[in-house]
């Protein structure tokens, strides 16, 4: 059930996907600081792309090229994108004893994959996960440990001192995330801070984690009381969030930016404190609107 791979679509795809972009192989190779020569390869279907180079490529295509790459080589990646779906949902709801079954899925899935990228891919999503558990547990030894090694299967000389001399996937960048929070419960603000401006600056804004990290680096100013700046991250991601239709956050988005817009004496404050409770009926979210319910109550004691 695995290991067809067909690099001839694939690369059939890539050069459809530069030719959309109105793009030489010359500029291409520019950009990403490859050879045209290795390009050319590449799309005649004659060598099979390093990932470091999909990943250089995917910053010029403004596409995630992985994917890409694993849609066109393994018959089984709709089953694969199915699981990572349900994951998202999942994490989003906080329904952890179903996370682990889907983390039991992928681990089925794994057992049928013996080399590759697509068993690599595997392996750090379930510590993804494990370190999602160990978090929800308060180890956070734990999460650091299962987090770290995650990362170290793609970033083979990753360590927590020199994350920046590295381009990252959007999954390595929430594994990073999961490394920054375990800082901040270790009061390890300084780190927490950098990893966490780290991620927001180089995820695609077009990407729903971009999301999290605006949520999470807004409420790192509102911490340090620069509600200005706090007001701005948020409103960023809400503009992203609308773009892209993902409903999930916005009822802690407006409700982040009504307590900014509070602090700064906004008026339009009582309208994004509204909307907040909206998304939250939108979204079905009951017990998170009567936290935020109770929330806002405090703003008008």
């Amino acid at each position: 059930m695995v290991n067809i791979y067909n690099i001839k679509n694939f690369a059939d795809k890539l050069r459809d996907l530069r030719l959309e972009n109105n793009l030489t192989q010359e500029e291409v190779a520019a950009l990403a600081l490859i050879s045209k020569k290795t390009l050319s390869r590449i799309e005649n279907g004659t060598v099979i792309p390093k990932i470091e180079t999909l990943e250089v490529l995917s910053d010029v295509y403004k596409t995630d090229l992985i994917k890409l790459y694993l849609e066109s080589r393994y018959i089984n990646f709709e089953l694969f994108s199915s699981i990572l779906a349900n994951i998202d949902i999942l994490i989003e709801k906080r329904f952890f004893d179903e996370l682990i079954s889907e983390k039991n899925n992928l681990e089925r899935l794994g057992s049928h994959v013996e080399t590759g990228f697509l068993k690599i891919r595997i392996d750090q999503y379930i510590l993804f996960i494990d370190s999602i558990l160990a978090m929800e547990e308060d180890d956070t030894s734990r999460a650091k440990l299962l987090t770290t090694k995650a990362l170290k299967l793609t970033k083979e000389n990753f360590d927590v001192n020199n994350y920046r001399d590295f381009s990252f996937s959007t999954l390595e960048l929430r594994l990073l995330m999961i490394l920054g929070k375990v800082y901040y419960l270790e009061d390890n603000y300084k780190s927490y801070r950098e990893i966490l401006y780290f991620c927001f600056s180089s995820v695609d804004p077009r990407d729903k984690f971009f999301i999290s990290t605006c949520i999470n680096l807004g409420n790192v100013y509102k911490r340090d009381a620069n509600y200005e700046k706090a007001l701005e991250v948020f409103n960023l991601g809400l503009e992203a969030a609308l773009k892209n239709n993902y409903l999930a956050e916005l009822d802690l988005l407006f409700f982040a930016k009504g307590s900014c817009e509070y602090k700064l004496g906004i008026s339009t404050y009582k309208d994004s404190f509204s909307k907040a409770l909206d998304f939250c009926t939108i979204t079905g979210k009951d017990q998170t609107k009567i936290l935020i319910a109770e929330k806002i109550k405090k703003y008008f004691s």
